[in-house]
């Protein structure tokens, strides 16, 4: 908790008109899990936000996850998404819309149509790239909580082609909503044409 206090106020030192309040500072290192980088992205975003000027609040920190949460798509989880093929995508995106605490190497199997015999390689290659993290024996979860609300958000999206209401505006719908991520337009246009066939 320390170090997150630090970071967020030895910059202040130089800026005079911006304050982050006690609950403002506790709220941000229960988001960041006090992760340095997710900290001075999340300062970041509510600085220019507030442009400097203000006091920022427990509810303005809450205010402004969305907000945050894009900024760190764009900066940070579009590229790692990335990184991992189609069917790790699968799993991570199975990953994120686990609701339980206990998320074991079968429930990954099941909930992501993927073999169990091949889990292993696959819950391998996620743990190597840093998108998860082994809890304990047979127990995974993704590296971050940040990370597992963009996914959610993610898959929100592409979840339009379940239930297209005008076919004709589903490729928009979905392009604009990834745009939206943070995601780039030539990985857009690939995750929609993956939709759409």
């Amino acid at each position: 908790y320390e170090e997150t206090k630090d970071a967020i106020e030895k910059p202040l030192e130089k800026i005079h008109n911006l304050e982050f309040e006690q609950d403002a500072i506790e709220e941000i290192y229960r988001i960041s899990e006090g992760h340095p980088f997710i900290v001075r992205s999340m300062c970041s975003t509510m600085y220019i936000a507030m442009k400097g000027d203000g006091v920022i609040n427990r509810s303005t920190v809450e205010r402004f996850v969305p907000r945050i949460l894009y900024d760190l798509g764009k900066k940070v989880f579009s590229d790692r998404f990335a990184q991992a093929s189609p069917i790790e995508q699968r799993i991570l995106i199975s990953m994120a819309s686990f609701s339980g605490d206990d998320l074991n190497y079968s429930d990954i199997a099941e909930m992501s149509g993927t073999s169990k015999k091949k889990m292993g390689t696959y819950l391998s290659r996620l743990t190597e790239k840093d998108l998860i993290r082994k809890v304990e024996r047979g127990q995974y979860e993704l590296f971050h909580p940040l990370f597992k609300e963009y996914l959610k958000k993610f898959n929100e999206i592409l979840n339009i082609a379940d239930d297209p209401d005008d076919l004709k505006n589903l490729f928009y719908k979905i392009d604009f909503g990834l745009r939206n991520m943070g995601i780039s337009p030539v990985e857009s246009k690939i995750y929609t044409e993956r939709i759409i066939e």
